[in-house]
């Protein structure tokens, strides 16, 4: 069974500092710089696709559907958000397999990969080693399990594009994977790295790219009901990266600005988030609340074709490995007076308390975690795709530690109102590496894997022994009634 999580709004007062503390603050106001809109995600040169169609994936084994019935595009939406008028792309997946396997890396974009003159023409593009093999392993380790489809948890091109015909598109991601070979769907978001350029084009090459059949970007948010004979679950992406149109209280762009107190304001910033706490409501971004909205169509499915729920984001909720933004047990502590990682949090965070989800894939924290929580949650970091740099010395065991130590005695005073420790870190290195995920249905059985590097001299290699995490996909009671169901299905196909 699944169950919101809920945090007594004293621990967030007590953990983050610059945070507004009550509702009857006011500070003089910066002028609004910028309409309270969606930034188009497609300029008129790349318009959405919204007819009804398939592709088949894997020797014909898997099909994936675009569904065209009650689309609005989010990015197109003009009203509040949080009227029942919002509508999201719905894609199902399904394979004649009685499992279910998937890869997922985030941080798989190249730094510094392509280099301009002045007048903007590549002169060169470089694949670092590690870079480079790590597209092989992917390849590779995908055949081996027959994963049928990927997860790119973004910043997956670490310079962003020029537009879809740039050719990072071929040699950062098509020839780097395999992906002609592979045959399977990579399902997207973005990340922050991708607005370095046209933060449009990922989004228009799902409809015009050369690999558009393999890149699977169709908006800002959509959802995927991943599906064969014997199970299925629903896996929902959204874009976690806050736009200059969603914030109005005068912040520019994406990039870390220093924050003045004069902007905190309970009167200038927009009441449309969903967190039932106040300083949460002020920053959401308005791409969250299609989940909420979903929710009524996923309890409908919950515990008959979908019963499983994965979410799906670049940054993180929790982390022991992210040194300015330890997000850990009861502590979501952020950088003072930055605009963006407060915000951020505000936003990310508000999935664990208003959305349905048995477990969060991210990308953001460059690195392997695994998080289990007390409501049986589940938080996978698969960050180790290239993207940033990783030191073995930071985010060592004795460093998490160190600093929860230095922390317990200011976080953990709101103990007696929360009654226990929410998260315990159960896996978390920094480590070049990614991630597969074994669905057993019939096992009622998830195994996920954890693939990372070895550093030897100054090369790397893939440990063939992955670090393996196996869990329950339902709890005893879900157990039952799917069980139940395929045996009544079974029956009646005989």
């Amino acid at each position: 069974m699944i169950t919101l999580l809920t945090i007594p709004f004293i621990v967030f007062q007590h953990c983050v500092t610059g945070s507004p503390s009550s509702d009857n603050q006011r500070f003089s106001v910066e002028p609004n710089l910028i309409k309270n809109r969606f930034e188009e995600w497609l300029d008129p040169r790349c318009p959405i696709d919204l007819d009804e169609k398939k592709q088949i994936y894997r020797n014909q084994r898997c099909t994936l559907t675009r569904h065209e019935s009650d689309f609005v595009p989010l990015q197109h939406m003009k009203d509040e958000v949080g009227h029942n008028n919002e509508r999201f792309p719905l894609l199902t997946y399904h394979c004649r397999d009685d499992e279910i396997t998937f890869v997922a890396i985030g941080n798989a974009g190249i730094p510094g990969f392509a280099k301009f003159n002045r007048d903007k023409k590549r002169v060169s593009d470089n694949i670092n080693p590690i870079h480079g093999q790590i597209g092989k392993d992917v390849s590779r380790i995908s055949k081996k399990h027959g994963a049928h489809f990927a997860l790119l948890v973004g910043n997956n091109f670490y310079d962003g594009v020029e537009n879809v015909e740039d050719p990072q598109w071929e040699t950062v991601w098509a020839k780097r994977f395999n992906v002609k070979e592979l045959d399977i769907p990579f399902f997207v978001v973005n990340g922050n790295r991708e607005r370095m350029k046209n933060n449009t084009a990922t989004g228009c090459y799902s409809v015009h790219g050369a690999h558009e059949k393999h890149w699977i970007l169709p908006d800002l948010a959509y959802s995927v009901d991943v599906l064969n004979d014997v199970g299925g679950f629903r896996m929902l992406f959204t874009e976690t990266e806050i736009e200059a149109d969603e914030i109005i209280y005068g912040e520019s762009k994406w990039k870390k600005e220093r924050l003045a107190k004069s902007h905190w304001t309970s009167d200038s910033i927009s009441r449309r988030g969903t967190s039932p706490y106040l300083h949460e409501q002020q920053h959401m971004s308005p791409d969250i609340a299609w989940i909420k909205y979903q929710q009524e169509l996923y309890k409908s499915l919950r515990t008959r074709k979908v019963p499983h729920a994965i979410m799906v984001g670049y940054r993180h909720l929790y982390s022991a490995l992210e040194g300015h933004t330890k997000r850990f047990v009861t502590n979501h502590e952020v950088g003072t007076y930055i605009a963006n990682d407060y915000v951020q949090n505000g936003k990310v965070t508000t999935l664990s308390r208003e959305v349905m989800y048995d477990c969060y894939i991210s990308g953001d924290v460059a690195g392997l975690e695994y998080f289990k929580a007390n409501d049986n949650r589940e938080y996978f970091g698969v960050g180790g795709g290239g993207g940033e740099i990783v030191n073995d010395t930071v985010g060592s065991t004795a460093t998490i530690w160190k600093w929860l130590r230095s922390k317990w005695s200011t976080c953990m005073e709101g103990k007696s109102q929360v009654g226990k420790v929410e998260h315990g870190v159960e896996y978390a290195k920094r480590a070049y590496g990614f991630a597969v995920f074994k669905y057993q249905w019939k096992a009622n059985k998830k195994k996920v894997m954890y693939y990372e590097y070895a550093k030897k001299g100054s090369t790397y290699k893939l440990r063939e022994d992955p670090k393996t995490i196996e869990s329950a996909i339902y709890d005893e009671r879900d157990a039952k009634k799917i069980k139940s169901r395929m045996g009544h299905e079974a029956r009646r196909k005989k």
